[in-house]
């Protein structure tokens, strides 16, 4: 251990205060030095601050430097050594040093601030994803729910029963499945090779020129839609959030700290089943309307 305290250069005499010796690589020392410099905060305070989980005094910039100040693996060896020196020469050690010392007698301090870390971060990251899955969802609801999709709907479903009146089965059908918008376009006529489709919109621009209008309208929001909307990315991102709470929780369920974090992760997978539940909500609708998009696109 001694081998390991680099002692200044400068010879020390009667006159001299002890030198400051450090455990760890200089280059290591001085981040250190930087870090606890700029929290502004003594180290002895700032323990104290993470023994009680004061987020007052922890705040979510000092929480996630914290998280980077962790001692590195090849560090813990050299520091768990150091716990049983003789106390006059843990004083002579550098504030770094003591920090990390101190930090490593907090049990369970690694899962400890990866809690405060979290109970600071994962309410921004969660509510950015779900504002973004609500926002495709209110977009999708308001084609869905829409009186203009409704009417064209309504007069594909009375073509279809007038084309097949007279069959039992077919010719007072209450709906259809979406695939019928594809058979629609393979209905031609004889005469001009236009589509029984092409003859609906045709007809609505003629009878009902405002509905049209509108659909048309629409019709170039509904295009950007899909290319927005990247249903695979938001899956990746809910279910990252909620394994990363659920391992973390794991983890501090076994620490003596784990009745000041219960309430946050009982929230947090209150909020990650909904975010799932809406991620599930917008792909079904993004399937639900695919068949659609396609042929209304292309008609207006």
């Amino acid at each position: 251990m001694k081998k390991q305290m680099r002692h200044s250069s400068v010879k020390k005499s009667e006159h001299q205060p002890p030198h400051e010796t450090e455990l760890l690589d200089p280059k290591r020392a001085q981040s250190l030095s930087m870090f606890l410099g700029s929290l502004h905060t003594d180290y002895h305070i700032l323990i104290s601050a993470i023994k009680e989980i004061d987020t007052k005094l922890i705040t979510d910039e000092k929480a996630q430097l914290l998280q980077h100040a962790m001692p590195l693996p090849e560090e813990i060896s050299i520091l768990e050594a150091a716990v049983d020196i003789p106390e006059e020469q843990k004083e002579l050690l550098s504030n770094g040093d003591k920090f990390l010392l101190n930090l490593m007698a907090i049990p369970g301090y690694h899962v400890l601030i990866d809690c405060i870390v979290q109970q600071f971060s994962y309410p921004s990251e969660s509510k950015k994803t779900e504002s973004k899955v609500s926002g495709f969802i209110q977009q999708l609801s308001k084609v869905v729910k829409s009186k203009q999709i409704d009417f064209v709907l309504m007069y594909i479903l009375d073509c279809g029963n007038f084309v097949n009146f007279g069959d039992r089965r077919l010719g007072d059908a209450p709906g259809f499945h979406l695939d019928v918008f594809e058979k629609l376009r393979g209905m031609k006529s004889n005469v001009n090779n236009i589509s029984l489709l092409h003859f609906i919109v045709d007809d609505i621009q003629q009878k009902e020129p405002s509905v049209y209008e509108s659909l048309a309208t629409m019709a170039k929001e509904i295009s950007v839609l899909p290319a927005e909307i990247d249903i695979k990315s938001l899956k990746a991102t809910a279910t990252k959030l909620k394994n990363k709470n659920d391992q973390l929780k794991q983890k501090a369920m076994k620490e003596s700290f784990w009745p000041q974090f219960e309430n946050f992760f009982t929230a947090a997978a209150k909020t990650d089943k909904a975010l799932e539940e809406n991620v599930n909500i917008l792909d079904q609708q993004l399937h639900t309307l695919r068949e659609m998009w396609d042929t209304i696109v292309s008609l207006f």
